[in-house]
């Protein structure tokens, strides 16, 4: 997929680490200090969060990042620069399992800031 960071963090999330749920589910994305990883996170109040997709919401079709197994994993700041130069607004499809057994689909709430550091100018 991309690079792997060796130059570290360009910034942090200007969004807040838990802003407000769409349609039940919430992505955060935190830094892991010390590292050029980010921390993300989906949960759903509907049920227990099983796999998501990041994607980088654009104009035309949104870029797809990356498909996670679970509710959680840290992530290199590379892969979630999906607007090199300018700011990443990032949004999960989140899949869970109620408690009921029944399966649903969610979008996340989106994160906007910079992440990473391929060929930003910031870094």
């Amino acid at each position: 997929m991309a690079a792997v960071s060796i130059l570290g963090l360009t910034a942090l999330s200007s969004a807040p680490a838990n802003a407000a749920a769409a349609a039940g589910c919430t992505l955060t994305i935190e830094p892991v200090v010390g590292a050029s990883t980010y921390r993300v996170t989906v949960g759903c109040t509907d049920g227990n969060v099983t796999t998501f997709k990041l994607y980088g919401s654009d104009w035309g079709p949104d870029d797809f990042i990356i498909h996670i197994w679970g509710s959680s994993s840290e992530i290199l700041g590379d892969h979630l620069n999906e607007d090199i130069g300018a700011r990443d607004e990032i949004y999960a499809k989140a899949y869970f399992k109620t408690p009921a057994g029944a399966t649903g689909t969610r979008n996340t709430n989106r994160v906007d800031g910079y992440f990473g550091c391929v060929i930003d100018p910031v870094c």
